[in-house]
C-alpha cells in the first residue's frame, strides 16, 4: 500500500469520524482495503466494536449477493451495518500493518447460480410468401424385355407467413414391354399427398390438415390418414433437449473456471460466481458413461469431480409431454388411387416425463368396429439401464384380446445389450393391421466393442405365430478399421423358418484422398455365391462429378457403371447395368429445383427441407459458403439460391472476403440463417460499393484549407479529417453528396461531382470549399 494511499485514507477517516462520533459511540469507523475470499473490493468503510467485531453496510452485502437470513443490524449514518461474526462460517481478520481486511464467507451463503450447458437455438424466420418445386425425372430402358419407361417423383411447395402446402405427385409411364401389365394402373398422375402444415416453434407443436402418418408410440402402429392431426413437433427446436440430461452441483467461495469432461473428452468449460452453482443439461451421449468436472478457482487451486451417469433417450424429461392427436379417414390404394379413403379412424398418444427417471405412455386407437386402448412406461434404473413394460387391450368384430411386452436395454461405450419379449393373444387386434401378430416373441441384440480388436454385435429374432410356423433369425457382425485406412467387416446370418437360409460373407472399403475409395467383397448362402468389387468418386457438395464402377462375379455376373454430374442448378445422372440374367438396362435422371422467393425466380439444386436467397450487393462472381463449404457464386444479378438448410438451425452463411471489389464496403461478411421447414429466407450482405474521391480543398482565394479540419458527407456519420495542403480523402460519395467542413468555429460546404464509374480511387484536383455565411 502506498503512502499517499495511507494519507488519504486518514483525511478521509479524520473527517467521517468528526461528523459521526455520536452516532456510533461505542465503535470506531475504518477505511480498509478488502478482500472477500481473497478477492480484492477495494478500499470499504467497515465499523468495529469493542470486542473486536467487523461491521460491513447493508449495500456492500446486497452487492456480494449474500443470501438471508442476516443477523440484527446497528446504525450508522442512516444505513444498516451488519456483524460479519453473524453469518455462520464467516470469518474477518485485520492486518494492521497494512489495513487489509480479509473476509472469509462460505459458499453456502451466497446465491446458488446455474448454468445451462444445453445450446441455445435462433429465432426462426420465413418470408410472407414463396414456392419452389423439387423433381426427380428418369428415364429406363431394358433391352431384354424391351420395356421403356419414364417416371418422376414431384414435390410442390407453398409458403408464407400462414404455414406451408405441400404435395408428393408420382408419374409413370410403362410402354412396349409386358413385365408391368398387372400395374396399369400405377400409369399416370397420381397424387401420394397433399398436407397443410402450421409449426408453432414456441410451442414445440405442428398443426397438419390433409394427408398425415400418425405418431404409432410403443403399442401401436403407423396409419396413413386423411384428416387433422395435432402433434409435439421436437424439430422445431432441434436444439431443445427433451430427455434428461445429468447434473452436477457443485459450491465455491471465489469465481472459479470449470471444464466439463465426458468420457475423458472435453464438452464445455465454462465460468461461475461465488456461491452455489448447477450445471444443467450437460452434453453428453446415450447410456452410461462418466463426467468429471475439473474446477480451478481466482486462487490457482484445482479440484476434480467425478460422477457416473446413465442417459436413455427413451425418456422425457420431468413435465415434459409429448402427444399426437388424428383423426380422419384410413388411406387406401396409396400409389395407386387417388384420394381414396375408408373408414374413420382416430388415434391418440400421450407421453409424459414423470420423473427424471419415469416416463409414462397412453395410446388410444379406434375405427369401425375396432377399439384399443394400451399404456406402458419406461424406467431408468439406478443400477443402470432402461426398463420398459406395457399392456394393451381391443376389442372389435373378431372379439376381444391383450397383448403385454417388457424389455431390458443397456448401453455403455464397451458393451450394450437388450431384450425385448411381447406375447399376444389370439383375438388381438390394431387398427389398419392386415398381417398376424406374433403370438410370442423375442428380441434380443448385443455389442461390444474390443478397441483394437474391432467390435462385433449379434441380434436374435424368434417368433411364434396361431396359425403359421415359427420363425427365428440369427445374425452376427464382427468389424474393424485398421489405420484408418482399410475397414473389414465380416457377417454371418440363419434364418430358420418355411425356407430355411444360410449367408456369411466379408467385405473391405479403403478410402483414397477426399473423395475416391474402393470396396467389395466375398458372400455365399445355401443357394449361390458372389464376388463384387467396386471403384467409387463421391460428389463434393458444391459443383463437381462423381462416378462408380462396379463387377460382379456370381450365377448372374454384372457390370455396372455411372457417372452424376453437379451444378448450380441440378443434378445429372447417367447408369447401365449389363447381367447375363436380364441384358442391358439403361438409366438416365435429374434432379433439381425451381423456386420463387421475393420476386425471383430460378432453378437450383434439390432443396427438399429449406433454401436460401443470398443477395450480395449486385456483385456477380462471389463464392458463397455453407458451414464452410462453397456452394456456387453469384449470378449477374449478385444473388445465389442456397438448397439443403436444415430447418429451425442457425446454418452458417459466408462469402468470400477476397472476390469483393476494393471499393466495397462491407459491412458483414458471415450470418446465420434458420428457416422453417419446408421454406426459405432472403439473405442480404451488407455489401455495396463505395465511390472514393481524393482532391485538395481550397478557399475562394486559393489557399488550402487547415490540417486538421473534419469533413462530414451529408446523409453519413462518417467525418474525414483534412491532411496536409488540404488534402481530403472521402468515402461513399453519391450524385447528391455534399461535403461540410469544419475547423476552428469556420464551416464552409463543397458539392463534389459524382466521379466516373471504375476507380478504386478519383482523383479530383482543387475543389473550392464555399464559407457559409455568418460565419
Amino acid at each position: 500500500m502506498s503512502c499517499l494511499s495511507r494519507l488519504n485514507r486518514v483525511l478521509a477517516l479524520i473527517v467521517l469520524c468528526g461528523l459521526a462520533v455520536d452516532a456510533v459511540a461505542d465503535s470506531r469507523v475504518l477505511i480498509v482495503d478488502l478482500f472477500l475470499n481473497d478477492q480484492h473490493q477495494g478500499d470499504t468503510f467497515v465499523l468495529q466494536d469493542e470486542t473486536g467485531s467487523f461491521f460491513v453496510a447493508e449495500s456492500h452485502l446486497r452487492e456480494w449477493e449474500i443470501i438471508h437470513p442476516w443477523p440484527s443490524a446497528i446504525t450508522f449514518r442512516d444505513e444498516n451495518y451488519y456483524p460479519l461474526n453473524g453469518f455462520a462460517g464467516s470469518n474477518a481478520e485485520l492486518e494492521q500493518r497494512t489495513l487489509e481486511l480479509r473476509v472469509t464467507m462460505p459458499a453456502k451463503l451466497m446465491p446458488q447460480r446455474t448454468v445451462d450447458l444445453a445450446r441455445s437455438t435462433i429465432q426462426p424466420t420465413i418470408e410472407d410468401f414463396g414456392a419452389y418445386l423439387d423433381y426427380d425425372l428418369n428415364w429406363l430402358s431394358n433391352n431384354s424385355t424391351g420395356q421403356r419407361s419414364i417416371y418422376s417423383l414431384l414435390q410442390p411447395v407453398v409458403f408464407g407467413a400462414f404455414g406451408n402446402v405441400t404435395s408428393k405427385l408420382s408419374y409413370r409411364n410403362n410402354s412396349n414391354g409386358t413385365f408391368y401389365d398387372d400395374f396399369d394402373s400405377a400409369n399416370g398422375l397420381k397424387v401420394l399427398e397433399l398436407t397443410y402444415t402450421r409449426d408453432d416453434p414456441a410451442q414445440m407443436r405442428s398443426l397438419r390438415i390433409g394427408d398425415v402418418i400418425t405418431f404409432p408410440g410403443t403399442q401401436g402402429r403407423a396409419l396413413r390418414l386423411g384428416g387433422i392431426q395435432l402433434a409435439t413437433n421436437f424439430a422445431t427446436q432441434p436444439t431443445f433437449i427433451r430427455y434428461p440430461l445429468p447434473s452436477f452441483f457443485g459450491e465455491t467461495s471465489v469465481p472459479t473456471a470449470l471444464d466439463v469432461y465426458i468420457n475423458g473428452q472435453l464438452r464445455r468449460s465454462e465460468e461461475v460466481e461465488a456461491g452455489r452453482y448447477v450445471l444443467e443439461d450437460i452434453p453428453a451421449i446415450n447410456g452410461a458413461g462418466q463426467m468429471q468436472i475439473v474446477a480451478r478457482d481466482a486462487l490457482g487451486r484445482q479440484q476434480v469431480f467425478a460422477q457416473d451417469f446413465y442417459l436413455s433417450t427413451e425418456l422425457l424429461r420431468e413435465g415434459l409431454s409429448e402427444y399426437s392427436f388424428n383423426l380422419g379417414a384410413l388411406r387406401e390404394e396409396y400409389g395407386l388411387e387417388n384420394f381414396r379413403y375408408g373408414d374413420i379412424a382416430g388415434t391418440a398418444n400421450w407421453r409424459y416425463g414423470w420423473r427424471e427417471d419415469l416416463t409414462v405412455e397412453g395410446h388410444g386407437e379406434f375405427t369401425d368396429g375396432l377399439g384399443m386402448l394400451g399404456g406402458s412406461f419406461q424406467y431408468a434404473a439406478k443400477f443402470g439401464g432402461t426398463i420398459a413394460a406395457g399392456v394393451a387391450a381391443s376389442h372389435g368384430d373378431s372379439g376381444t384380446g391383450n397383448r403385454w411386452q417388457v424389455g431390458y436395454r443397456q448401453q455403455a461405450s464397451v458393451l450394450s445389450y437388450s431384450l425385448d419379449v411381447s406375447g399376444t393373444s389370439r383375438d388381438f387386434s390394431l387398427v389398419g393391421s392386415q398381417v398376424p401378430l406374433p403370438k410370442l416373441q423375442l428380441l434380443a441384440s448385443a455389442g461390444k466393442n474390443f478397441y483394437e480388436f474391432g467390435s462385433i454385435g449379434m441380434s436374435v429374432v424368434h417368433q411364434t405365430f396361431y396359425e403359421d410356423a415359427d420363425r427365428m433369425i440369427f445374425s452376427a457382425s464382427h468389424s474393424k478399421t485398421f489405420r484408418n485406412f482399410l475397414s473389414l467387416s465380416a457377417f454371418v446370418s440363419v434364418v430358420n423358418a418355411k425356407n430355411n437360409d444360410f449367408t456369411a460373407g466379408i467385405r473391405f472399403s479403403i478410402p483414397f484422398g477426399d473423395y475416391h475409395s474402393a470396396g467389395g467383397g466375398v458372400s455365399a448362402s445355401r443357394e449361390s455365391s458372389r464376388l463384387e468389387a467396386e471403384v467409387r468418386r463421391s460428389l463434393p457438395i458444391g459443383s463437381g462429378y462423381g462416378y462408380h464402377l462396379g463387377v460382379s462375379a456370381s450365377d448372374s455376373s454384372f457390370v455396372d457403371a455411372g457417372v452424376i454430374l453437379q451444378n448450380e442448378i441440378g443434378r445429372y445422372t447417367a447408369d447401365v447395368r449389363s447381367s447375363e440374367n436380364s441384358g442391358t438396362v439403361w438409366q438416365v435422371g435429374s434432379s433439381g429445383s425451381i423456386a420463387y422467393l421475393s420476386g425471383m425466380t430460378k432453378p437450383t439444386r434439390q432443396i427438399r427441407d429449406a433454401f436460401a436467397v443470398v443477395n450480395v450487393g449486385g456483385l456477380e462472381g462471389v463464392r458463397v459458403y455453407a458451414e464452410n463449404q462453397e456452394v456456387g457464386r453469384t449470378d449477374a444479378n449478385g444473388q445465389l439460391f442456397v438448397p439443403g438448410l436444415r430447418p429451425y438451425l442457425g446454418n452458417q452463411l459466408r462469402i468470400e472476403l477476397d472476390d469483393l471489389p476494393l471499393n466495397a464496403r462491407v459491412g458483414n461478411i458471415s450470418t446465420r440463417a434458420a428457416p422453417f421447414y419446408r421454406s426459405g429466407v432472403v439473405v442480404n450482405f451488407d455489401v455495396s460499393m463505395a465511390t472514393n474521391v481524393l482532391l485538395r480543398a481550397v478557399m475562394p482565394d486559393g489557399s488550402p484549407l487547415p490540417e486538421g479540419a473534419v469533413a462530414r458527407v451529408s446523409h453519413s456519420d462518417e467525418h474525414f479529417p483534412v491532411g496536409m495542403d488540404g488534402k481530403l480523402y472521402l468515402q461513399g460519395i453519391d450524385r447528391s453528396s455534399g461535403v461540410e467542413i469544419r475547423w476552428n468555429g469556420s464551416v464552409c460546404d463543397i458539392d463534389v461531382p459524382y466521379p466516373a464509374e471504375g476507380a478504386v480511387i478519383t482523383r479530383m484536383g482543387d475543389i473550392v470549399c464555399e464559407p457559409r455565411l455568418g460565419q
